[in-house]
């Protein structure tokens, strides 16, 4: 998938699925490594959402949900009760919240800099109203074009407007996201943004009318509640959601696959036609749907938690059907 004359790939490991800098999740990834399918080679890494500011939440009801180790950015807890798993089915619910120690502290790491294969990082503004979210977007831009020239390969920006764990009117998110993309686009880089499948089809046609989007990334979790009619939420409350717990997150599931592809297949009919990256892939079959429906490339995130035997041959399939866009 080229975004600027820049070949990104057509498979991505999507945003969380390794961590800030691709180190993964310990020690879940060591443990997986052992299994001849969990290989990520192919694979374009998009980074964890980031935050200007720091998201270590402390205990509960702090922001960020996930209270992580402040040297090495791993969970503290083996089995963090903001995140639950269907194993049968495939499922996670989250309710992370953006734990990160944020954007400076993240760069003043210097991983980043090091990685030798293209990439996203992936950014989210998070404060309460559109001037202090336009202020973050300012002090990203500000971090990002003084370490930009230490950087070893080229990088792209995935703009986060739909994570279910922030406080806020998630649809002003949407309509600010134009002005927003003005500020971004000093940093002279391919920009991405991610939307969940309650995003009005029209409004996503207005933020590419407004200039600076290369391409959409969907689906983001889906806020626990919503599209109750495709969504049977009442059964997979056997998950014990942390949900209840946390007061928001999101699910990852056939569910929300499905309606991505829904909404992939919309937008093109509405004669959207920048790049799409159609995510919450499983297996080949979604692999297949994705192509159908007009996407240029596929994501995968829950995949290389609950089956991670499935990742290297995800990504070989995915390479091989998306090889012509």
């Amino acid at each position: 998938m080229y975004l600027r004359g820049i070949d990104f790939g057509r498979v991505f490991a999507a945003s969380g699925t390794l961590n800030n800098f691709g180190e993964g999740w310990e020690p879940y990834h060591s443990i997986k490594k052992k299994l001849s399918g969990f290989d990520f080679k192919g694979s374009t890494f998009i980074s964890k959402t980031s935050t200007i500011d720091s998201r270590m939440g402390k205990k509960k009801g702090e922001q960020g949900n996930l209270i992580l180790n402040e040297t090495t950015l791993q969970p503290v807890s083996l089995f963090p009760d903001c995140i639950k798993v269907n194993w049968i089915n495939g499922e996670v619910f989250n309710a992370v919240g953006l734990s990160n120690p944020g954007f400076a502290a993240l760069l003043r790491m210097g991983y980043w800099q090091e990685i030798m294969q293209r990439f996203f990082i992936s950014y989210m503004a998070t404060r309460l109203t559109k001037k202090d979210r336009l202020e973050e977007d300012e002090e990203f831009v500000r971090l990002l074009l003084k370490e930009l020239p230490k950087f070893k390969t080229q990088v792209g920006v995935q703009l986060n407007i739909s994570c279910p764990n922030m406080k806020g009117d998630l649809m002003s998110f949407i309509y600010e996201t134009s002005d927003r993309l003005k500020v971004l686009s000093r940093l002279n880089i391919p920009i991405s943004v991610k939307i969940n499948v309650l995003t009005p089809i029209e409004a996503v046609q207005s933020i590419i009318d407004g200039g600076n989007c290369d391409a959409i990334e969907i689906p983001n979790t889906l806020p626990y509640g919503e599209r109750p009619d495709v969504v049977n939420w009442r059964k997979k409350s056997i998950l014990g959601s942390p949900l209840s717990d946390y007061g928001g997150g999101g699910y990852s599931g056939r569910e929300n696959f499905l309606l991505a592809a829904d909404w992939i297949d919309r937008a093109r009919r509405a004669g959207i036609d920048i790049p799409i990256i159609c995510g919450a892939v499983f297996d080949f079959k979604d692999i297949d749907r994705a192509y159908d429906v007009g996407a240029s490339g596929v994501a995968f995130a829950r995949l290389s938690i609950v089956r991670p035997h499935r990742v290297k041959s995800i990504i070989e399939y995915g390479n091989y059907v998306f090889r012509d866009r």
